[in-house]
């Protein structure tokens, strides 16, 4: 190994400096130490023997923390946590042994999407704040619980029902007395046009939302043959047997293909009337799918087009399910629900 290292360590040497330094193959480790630094001492014309000193102390000092870097559990992360105003991370990955976060205590800990969080993923990061600001919309997605969980929850205990398992800890602070009196509530919307903005209101918030977006862009709204609104529902019940979705309850292997090829059709549309050069605007477009199975039947159908493959490539349509789509803002958004079959079972949808 050592041989090795010399062997490096002259190649190096050679090709940076060329014949500045003569070392032979048999040279100890620290003599082409002190021949590197009687070159530099040379080169540089370095006649002060406690600058020379200094030299050895930087790139000594150098190493050490490239090294330190290089490992994977160091305490540069600490030092970082311990020393930085702000810190920012998911709940899960501050809790990494090298953060060492608990010989931290921070004054104020904010967790965003606190409602989709499970009480374990929440316990992490509210351990170490004096005080915690919870942000989120429990009328939103809930907490992604394995559902053998839920299952193995429901059949050992006689206590539980369903929805109290599921539901996050965030809803439970908030239906508290404390929850009542802490909380507040942001009610303007600057995101959905007010006939979206109304219908959202009404449905999940009692009417509080107040309309802040303005009016609707019409160089924005999709251009179809058909005549839509700012809010449209598309009902493929007519289609009978034929809207009926396929695939296996058990998995997330669900499609429709009626709703895929009625998406096909609206966005091929869409971007061929643009492609004619009508004053259209550039809209952003996503498609939110319910399942898996369901964003690849609908980018495969898509990406048959060749108006729909240019519009992908400049990022103007993006296809994915609702838990990618949170968050997100697009100008135009299609949603593809799957589920229709003659029992009318909704699945995780109810």
């Amino acid at each position: 190994r050592r041989a090795r290292l010399i062997e490096s360590l002259l190649k190096y040497v050679s090709e940076k400096f060329e014949n500045d330094i003569n070392i032979q193959h048999d040279t100890d480790a620290k003599d082409v130490s002190d021949s590197f630094f009687a070159m530099l001492q040379s080169r540089y014309s370095i006649s002060n023997d406690m600058a020379l000193e200094k030299l050895r102390r930087l790139i000594g000092l150098s190493i050490e923390f490239v090294s330190a870097l290089r490992v994977a559990r160091t305490s540069y992360q600490s030092h970082l946590v311990q020393t930085r105003r702000v810190v920012a991370g998911t709940c899960v990955g501050v809790s990494r042994s090298y953060y060492d976060l608990d010989s931290n205590t921070f004054d104020w800990v904010f967790i965003d999407e606190a409602a989709r969080a499970s009480f374990s993923e929440l316990a992490i990061p509210m351990r170490v704040g004096l005080s915690i600001v919870l942000v989120g919309d429990q009328l939103q997605l809930p907490p992604q619980i394995n559902p053998d969980i839920t299952r193995f929850i429901l059949n050992n205990t006689d206590d539980y029902s369903e929805n109290e398992v599921v539901t996050s800890d965030f809803e439970r602070a908030l239906s508290t007395r404390y929850g009542n009196q802490a909380s507040y509530q942001l009610l303007n919307q600057y995101r959905m046009s007010s006939a979206i903005g109304d219908i959202v209101s009404e449905v999940f918030y009692g009417s509080k939302l107040v309309n802040n977006a303005g009016a609707s862009n019409p160089d924005l709204q999709l251009q179809s043959t058909y005549s839509l609104a700012d809010l449209n529902w598309l009902d493929t019940s007519g289609f009978e047997e034929h809207a009926y979705e396929s695939g296996d309850e058990n998995t997330t292997s669900i499609s429709n293909g009626c709703e895929a090829n009625l998406i096909y059709s609206l966005i091929e549309n869409h971007f061929i009337n643009r492609e004619k050069g009508s004053d259209i605007a550039s809209a952003s477009i996503g498609i939110i799918c319910m399942y898996k199975s369901q964003v690849s039947l609908v980018r495969s159908l898509l990406m048959e087009s060749p108006v729909c493959r240019a519009a992908a490539n400049e990022h103007l349509v993006e296809i994915g399910t609702v838990d990618s789509f949170q968050g997100r803002e697009r100008d135009i958004i299609l949603l593809s629900l799957v589920r229709s079959n003659p029992s009318l079972y909704k699945g995780f949808l109810r």
